[in-house]
């Protein structure tokens, strides 16, 4: 199973939930209730370390451009856009992390 996007543990952990019971050997049954706890707690960390990662752009971004206006005669001003545009284009990196750590809390306190 591949944890690197957070969607996809979401789809392991539905097929978790459906799998037959009855159809598991004793292994598989102490494996699909380690998956069952495992699944969640890795999509939170998962989400949180994208997030961390995420949001550092933004604060990169802003320094560069504070360093960027103490040159005298250097308009960076066309490459940088204007607010509205550099926030509509942070809104889905910043808030899909925000829908998914959502997700996995109501799976878990639910």
């Amino acid at each position: 199973m591949d944890f690197d996007f957070p969607g996809i543990s979401l789809t392991g952990y539905a097929i978790l939930l459906n799998a037959p019971g009855d159809l598991r050997s004793q292994v598989y049954v102490r494996h699909h209730e380690l998956l069952m706890r495992l699944i969640p707690m890795t999509g939170i960390v998962t989400v949180l370390l994208i997030w961390v990662a995420i949001v550092g752009a933004p604060i990169a971004m802003r320094d560069l451009r504070a360093r960027a206006a103490t040159h005298p005669g250097f308009d960076s001003s066309h490459v940088q856009g204007l607010g509205i545009t550099r926030w509509l284009g942070m809104a889905a990196p910043l808030l899909i992390p925000a829908v998914f750590l959502l997700s996995w809390l109501l799976i878990i306190l639910g």
